[in-house]
């Protein structure tokens, strides 16, 4: 799916007829959803007998305010799920599961480059909090799993994104980011 909607934006982006968003005192809201390292990592125990996984895709939903034609201000939300199901788990041959979840919030600043009519490339900065949170289900008399939660400072480097309009206010982009909560997203932005 994620593939088919990259494909559709490039096919977008080379017709030429989009609007940019880099305009001071625009604001752009937008929603994306793509794959995260800590998915692929957690995704990687699935390939050992008896443990199944299935991770949720990262979602983003942000906010991004043009202070300048090539600067602008705002946060963004993200939440992701991980779930591990073991089975026959050590001697007793239990089976448990572990779902871990991670909701990230924080700032950034994107530098918008070129101020084009139609294409809004940008790189930035984002800076915040994860908060993780684990909960264990085991099959063994008498014990109570844990429910623990912590949070961790994320950081994130974003190091190409795009925007592209295919009306005035409502467009398609995608993000190249380096921490948490993304890797690679693709979504919809609203302009205003």
């Amino acid at each position: 799916m994620q593939k088919y909607a990259f494909f559709l934006l490039l096919s977008l982006l080379a017709s030429g007829s989009m609007y940019s968003q880099n305009i001071q005192g625009e604001s752009v809201i937008g929603i994306n959803s793509g794959f995260s390292v800590a998915g692929a990592v957690l995704g990687l125990a699935g390939l050992v007998d008896d443990i199944e996984t299935n991770t949720t895709p990262a979602w983003q939903v942000s906010y991004d305010y043009a202070i300048h034609d090539h600067i602008s201000i705002g946060g963004a939300a993200g939440w992701q799920r991980f779930n591990l199901q073991y089975s026959n788990y050590g001697e007793e041959e239990v089976n448990f599961g572990v779902t871990l979840s991670r909701f990230n919030i924080g700032g950034r600043v994107l530098f918008h480059y070129g101020n084009s009519d139609r294409i809004d490339f940008y790189s930035g900065l984002k800076a915040g909090i994860s908060n993780w949170s684990v909960d264990v289900d085991a099959e063994v008399q008498g014990y109570e799993p844990p429910k623990v939660a912590g949070v961790v400072p994320a950081f994130q480097l974003i190091a190409f994104g795009l925007r592209g309009y295919v009306t005035s206010q409502l467009g398609l982009n995608a993000e190249i980011a380096f921490g948490a909560p993304h890797l690679a997203t693709v979504g919809l932005t609203y302009r205003f």
